[in-house]
């Protein structure tokens, strides 16, 4: 029996598993050294430039020619240019300025070629806006420090990440045990709001977890939150996770696809993988930025 002969829930359950271990590693080694940081950046990087990657194949079935090598490049240089600013600041705008440089490539590329700029542009950068920036946030979080309201990122992230996850998974699982009422008919026809609710429900359920470990493990929580915040942070993402979901499918069901790659069997791809988080992890930095300036 190959892996190409499991059933779809048995490939899910194989490449998710995989996929979990290897994203803990790389969170684990991320505050080690500088070996292990770079590691961990390479790897959101790598996954994030695999998912913008396939968006840009999606376009190109409507047509468009975005710039592949420029919007990925730009992507892999913004997360980098993230970790550089973890350790020497803000003031030196390093994440902006590959923003710009890559603005500037993209119309130079056009000023050689000159072949439909005007729809090309807009799709290249609208990926970058999509994908790149948002889930930028995953490296901030990461190494977001601010006693004593986060004394480890890399918590912080872990809650993000399983939160947003559990949406996905208790979503999964009600919808196909009770699911009846379409969620959003024409844009996924399998989502229900039997499911929403399901994955809201779980996903209070995991930060109701963290909050007791935080709570009775630490005597100096990494990241700390309170019941209250437990509660209304975890249903907003859950709603904003759903909606990101439902932001994909928007973009797929214009294309006529259903999957965004067939290189993760079970898992869909890449941008299948991500985009719950696209919205999730901006709120997660928004809250923790207002957490540390007692806004919330």
């Amino acid at each position: 029996m190959s892996f190409f002969t499991l059933s779809n829930f048995q490939q899910r359950l194989i490449l998710g598993s995989i996929s979990i271990l290897l994203t803990l590693l790389a969170i684990y080694v991320s505050h080690i050294n500088v070996l292990g940081a770079l590691f961990f950046t390479l790897f959101i990087s790598g996954v994030v430039g695999a998912a913008l990657w396939e968006y840009y194949r999606i376009a190109q079935t409507k047509g468009c020619q975005p710039l592949f090598k420029i919007g990925v490049s730009c992507s892999f240089a913004f997360f980098f240019a993230l970790l550089i600013r973890t350790y020497i600041g803000p003031k030196y705008m390093l994440p902006e300025t590959v923003i710009g440089l890559t603005l500037g490539a993209g119309f130079a590329y056009y000023f050689i070629k000159g072949m439909d700029p005007f729809t090309n542009l807009a799709v290249t950068f609208f990926g970058i806006l999509y994908l790149t920036i948002p889930l930028g946030c995953l490296i901030t979080v990461n190494f977001f420090v601010a006693p004593p309201y986060v004394v480890d990122g890399r918590w912080c992230l872990l809650y993000l990440l399983l939160v947003t996850k559990g949406t996905d998974i208790g979503a999964y699982f009600v919808g196909k045990l009770i699911g009846s009422r379409p969620l959003s008919p024409y844009i996924s026809p399998k989502k229900t709001w039997e499911g929403a609710l399901g994955g809201l429900v779980f996903s209070i359920f995991i930060s109701y977890l963290f909050f007791l470990a935080f709570t009775h493990l630490f005597e100096q929580p990494p990241f700390a939150i309170t019941l209250a915040q437990t509660i209304w942070l975890a249903t907003l993402i859950s709603i904003v996770a759903q909606f990101g979901d439902l932001a994909e499918s928007l973009l797929k069901r214009d294309v006529g696809i259903k999957d965004s790659s067939r290189h993760l069997p079970g898992l869909g791809g890449f941008l299948d993988s991500l985009d719950s988080l696209v919205f999730t992890s901006p709120l997660m930095y928004i809250f923790l930025n207002l957490q540390t300036k007692n806004l919330l």
